[in-house]
């Protein structure tokens, strides 16, 4: 019955506005909300990607946070989110930024704007390691080489 009493039935909002008086009595009576159960409720109100930026960026302001939904990630049998914060290595970071990461992708998953969606995509590319920039200049500038005698 508590876990009952935490939880809020959410409806659909017909603005911005009653959705912004909604999470903050959620915030006040401390109850919990998914980010996909808000995704949902906002749905209807079709908002452009700016909106929904200014939505969740006006919730870290007012310091509302959503509940994590264990239906958001797919976890092995040996429940490897669970292995990771128990690591004491600093994996615990690791942890929060990947949730935070996957808190960030799920409030853009709107995209119409083809800048965006490419940024969106490139971001999500591992950047290149100091170390391996230099064997892959050391590759290319072989490739070069060997066109240029190729072609000689």
């Amino acid at each position: 019955m508590a876990a009952q009493e935490k939880k809020l039935s959410i409806k659909k909002f017909t603005s911005v506005d009653e959705a912004k008086e909604y999470l903050e009595s959620i915030r006040d009576r401390n109850l919990d909300i998914t980010q996909k159960e808000f995704m949902d409720a906002i749905s209807q109100l079709n908002l452009d990607d700016e909106a929904t930026d200014d939505l969740f960026n006006w919730c870290e302001e007012n310091n509302i946070s959503f509940m994590v939904d264990s239906d958001d990630y797919d976890l092995d049998d040996d429940d490897s989110l669970s292995d990771d914060i128990d690591d004491e290595d600093g994996s615990i970071d690791d942890s929060i930024s990947q949730l935070e990461q996957s808190f960030a992708n799920a409030s853009h998953a709107k995209i119409n704007d083809p800048v965006k969606m490419y940024l969106k995509e490139i971001g999500q590319i591992p950047l290149l390691d100091p170390k391996e920039e230099p064997v892959i200049a050391k590759r290319i500038q072989d490739g070069v080489e060997a066109k240029e005698k190729l072609a000689a």
